[in-house]
């Protein structure tokens, strides 16, 4: 490109001329002056003369390339050859390449010419400090830590009378026992894990005193926690249950279930009417 800016730098569209050089001998260059859509302009002796890739060179290889390649999977047809001249496209349709000279690039620097042609060096890193050591060498294997379940369902297995004073529900049978936190001689359950439980107390009376109180109570460290209370009507079955969602801190907190009826009455010894169910929720 002739003339793209003056000495000071600054750019001179006006003045700009592009040719292709299509060959030289000795100091004189064969010359094809405006081209890529430019104007053949008069130029001083000291006018700036730069080798450039402009926009008409990338234009001209873009339809080379293109015209080379197969639409689709981009293979090569060698049928369609197409070079470069200047800003002209030759396409050699009427020859095929049937023997292509394959060039083996021959890199002057050792290290290119190792990595690249002949045998590739294989390169391990090398990790420093606690990081390297870690995915390196001897890797900290992490357990996580699985907290168990916690919950329990026991019942009455044994015949008990309640009284009007009350008793402590003799809840000597597991249903189950998740985390073993009930305690079937003490009746107590003790949580091991602080939260929330939702817990269930029923207790069934096989005959009643027809117009008395009768009441199923769980209790938290010996205090009631949650009530449920029913008057008799006749002499028949009666079924008191109570629910409530407690909190215990999973230390020292329990949980019993605790029966009290007018008159001194045997609870039913049975493992679906007569017991207590805890869940941790929370």
């Amino acid at each position: 490109m002739i003339d793209r800016e003056d000495s000071s730098g600054t750019a001179t569209p006006n003045q700009r001329e592009v040719v292709y050089i299509s060959s030289k001998s000795s100091n004189d260059l064969t010359v094809t002056r405006g081209v890529n859509n430019s104007t053949a302009r008069s130029h001083n002796d000291a006018a700036k003369f730069e080798p450039m890739i402009t926009v008409g060179f990338w234009s001209d290889f873009y339809t080379a390339y293109d015209n080379e390649h197969t639409v689709g999977d981009g293979s090569h047809d060698i049928t369609k050859i197409a070079v470069l001249s200047g800003a002209t496209i030759q396409m050699l349709t009427s020859k095929i390449l049937s023997t292509p000279t394959i060039i083996t690039p021959n890199f002057g620097d050792s290290i290119a010419s190792n990595m690249i042609v002949s045998s590739p060096t294989i390169v391990t890193p090398t990790f420093s400090g606690s990081v390297g050591s870690m995915i390196l060498s001897s890797p900290t294997i992490i357990t996580p830590t699985i907290t168990a379940l916690s919950g329990a369902r026991a019942y009455l297995g044994n015949a008990q009378n309640s009284t009007s004073a009350g008793v402590i529900v003799a809840l000597d049978t597991e249903t189950y026992d998740l985390n073993t936190e009930f305690d079937v001689s003490t009746y107590k359950f003790t949580a091991e894990q602080a939260g929330y439980y939702l817990t269930t107390g029923s207790v069934r009376w096989q005959t009643t005193v027809d117009q008395n109180l009768y009441a199923a109570t769980i209790r938290k460290n010996g205090g009631d926690a949650a009530l449920g209370y029913k008057t008799s009507s006749g002499t028949g079955q009666l079924t008191v249950k109570t629910t409530d969602i407690i909190y215990l801190n999973g230390t020292t907190d329990y949980l019993t279930l605790f029966a009290v009826s007018d008159s001194t009455l045997a609870m039913a010894v049975d493992g679906t009417a007569t017991y207590m169910a805890i869940m941790k929720i929370g």
